[in-house]
């Protein structure tokens, strides 16, 4: 086959992946705490396909990974006292079975437990690890900056 194929073929492929990458960014554009991806592609010199002439090295193109914007999103008023919102840099900690995993979802409720969790039910965590868990008996819950 001819370089020139093998070049080509190789950017389709990427830009395949890139139109993956893209549907998948549409398709959760409103998914709260959901973070924009894009490609990252890079370039790859190799000893070409065929000996005809052809300019060495050979440069095709890579699927190099898949980039995350972790900046700030849009905050709101939702009126539901557990729902918070990160101004900055941070993530909230979640306790699984599998460790600890973070987001950036502040959608939270209060389990029959008494326990801050997030809309799946993982419990969220405290400055010290543990789970956070709220007394009713206390009155409202009010959460400062």
């Amino acid at each position: 086959m001819d370089n020139a194929v093998y070049v080509g073929l190789s950017r389709q492929m990427v830009l395949r992946r890139e139109l993956d990458i893209i549907a998948n960014n549409v398709a959760n554009a409103d998914t709260v705490g959901f973070k924009v991806e894009s490609l990252m592609a890079k370039t790859e010199a190799a000893a070409p396909a065929s000996n005809d002439g052809a300019p060495r090295p050979v440069k095709f193109v890579l699927d190099a990974g898949v980039a995350r914007d972790f900046g700030q999103g849009g905050l709101f008023t939702t009126g539901s006292d557990l729902d918070l919102g990160i101004e900055g840099e941070g993530f909230f900690e979640v306790l699984t079975d599998d460790g600890p995993r973070y987001t950036r979802d502040g959608r939270f409720r209060l389990d029959e437990l008494g326990r801050i969790t997030t809309q799946g039910g993982q419990a969220v965590a405290g400055d010290g690890g543990g789970e956070i868990v709220i007394n009713p008996e206390d009155g409202k819950v009010t959460i400062a900056k």
